[in-house]
């Protein structure tokens, strides 16, 4: 089974590290295990320490201080009793740890001449065990019998738990301890990539055409100078816009003047046929002008981006067109939301069903709805345009002699604008020649773009071949 790496950087950082700390919990919690395996139970280590410790405190301290000495250090891990006379007399052999027990006291405990008498609890009668109405024996319980100066004896249960690894509360602090740093990881994630997701929204809105405020520098210092050079970029492509369309209303400007006196020479010709060529040449100049400059406007002004029912708009240009005479059918299409410039897309549809009349003949219009957008397609029975010819035609100015001459209108700008609109918007526009004949265009949204509704806007012609 293959695991999904997450995707976001946010993601990606919390994965990271979560599993340094689940990493470094577990090889911890291994030293832990095999430190005390080679080194004795740790849990032993201070049961002996408690019981060498009580049993010191009452051989040193008053024969009338040893009662309130016991209270205080009796405990439910390790039980204190005096006795004025021995409760067991001789110890029950219950393994290697009874005897350690013995040899520690022996060895720290001064003044005691006396072997300890250690036996198993569990072994001994009820009626003979001293703590039996103080605390339930439980398996594995010892009973440590101290002779102390004075002619008194301490009894001391030391409880079986003293003999076990306390695993479930050592993982459930581990367990908390992670979930704490996990949590505060997580947290510290995201509020790093929050500025990296401004980042990227904003290059998207970029990249469609859509106007964006400065980004604000935050973050760690490579993000602040990637910011800086960002909000930098963006106030370049403003001005080259800003600058182009100047320069291009002014070539305009000053070509009138130039165009003014052709066309007042043309008027004095004799010969009419080249007086009609001259006037024909002037009027195709003076259209390419006036599309250039249409052309650089729309680019450098950036219309507002709203949620636009694209079924509706593009049945609208249909029904517009049909009503100029062109033969334009759309079918039936759900109800799609386009967050666009409405203006701008539709001008670039517009376009498309426009050529689709004057080259193919008629205009097929469908609305699809894909895993990865929308698309509006536009099919004709036209002669199709030839492979090689099929991203020529997107350049400015670009004409297919065969078909598109000057007597059919247009400059060459239509695709070109659509092309550059529609990759502003995320998308694109391509062309694909149909079987057996025919063209289709395919002005193409992103997922982002566009969300699908239900419902069924009206219905329509239903596509047809050639």
């Amino acid at each position: 089974m293959r695991l999904s790496y997450p995707d976001t950087i946010a993601a990606r950082i919390g994965a990271t590290i979560v599993t340094c700390v689940a990493a470094m919990v577990a090889i911890s919690a291994v030293l832990i295990y095999l430190e005390g395996a080679s080194n004795g139970e740790v849990a032993e280590w201070i049961a002996q320490g408690r019981v060498i410790n009580a049993v010191q405190i009452l051989n040193a301290g008053p024969k009338r201080e040893r009662a309130t000495l016991a209270a205080a250090l009796n405990t439910p891990a390790i039980g204190v009793l005096l006795r004025d006379a021995p409760a067991i007399a001789k110890s029950e052999e219950i393994g290697f740890r009874p005897h350690r027990f013995g040899q520690l006291l022996l060895a720290h405990v001064a003044d005691l001449h006396v072997a300890p008498l250690i036996a198993d609890r569990s072994s001994l009668p009820e009626a003979e065990d001293p703590f039996a109405h103080e605390l339930p024996a439980q398996p594995g319980d010892l009973l440590v019998q101290v002779a102390l100066p004075q002619g008194q004896w301490v009894l001391l249960n030391v409880a079986a738990s003293n003999f076990k690894r306390s695993w479930q509360r050592f993982a459930l602090r581990l367990g908390i301890w992670f979930l704490i740093v996990a949590l505060l990881s997580v947290l510290a994630a995201r509020r790093l990539a929050e500025p990296i997701a401004d980042f990227g929204r904003a290059a998207e809105q970029l990249g469609t055409g859509q106007d964006v405020s400065p980004l604000a520098e935050r973050g760690p210092r490579e993000l602040r100078v990637a910011t800086r050079a960002f909000n930098k970029m963006q106030e370049r492509l403003r001005r080259f816009l800003e600058d182009r369309t100047r320069m291009l209303a002014a070539i305009s400007h000053d070509l009138r003047t130039p165009l003014a006196r052709l066309r007042l020479r043309a008027e004095f010709m004799e010969d009419e046929e080249q007086r009609a060529q001259t006037r024909a040449d002037l009027d195709a100049m003076s259209e390419m002008i006036r599309a250039t400059l249409v052309f650089a406007r729309d680019d450098a002004q950036r219309e507002q981006a709203n949620l636009v029912d694209l079924s509706v708009l593009v049945a609208d240009i249909c029904d517009d067109l049909a009503e100029l005479g062109g033969d334009v059918s759309f079918a039936e299409a759900s109800h799609v939301s386009v967050r666009c410039r409405p203006t701008a897309v539709g001008r670039a549809v517009a376009n498309l069903i426009e050529n689709a009349v004057k080259y193919g003949g008629c205009a097929r219009v469908q609305l699809l709805s894909e895993a990865h957008g929308v698309a509006v397609v536009v099919d004709d029975d036209g002669p199709g345009i030839p492979l090689d010819e099929q991203e020529k035609v997107f350049a400015p100015f670009y004409r297919l002699e065969q078909s598109r001459n000057r007597d059919t209108g247009g400059v060459g700008l239509g695709l070109a604008v659509s092309r550059t609109i529609a990759r502003e918007h995320g998308g694109d526009v391509k062309l694909f020649n149909r079987t057996p004949c025919g063209l289709r265009a395919r002005l193409e949204l992103p997922a982002q773009q566009s969300e699908l509704q239900s419902g069924k806007r009206r219905s329509a012609t239903a596509l047809s071949g050639c």
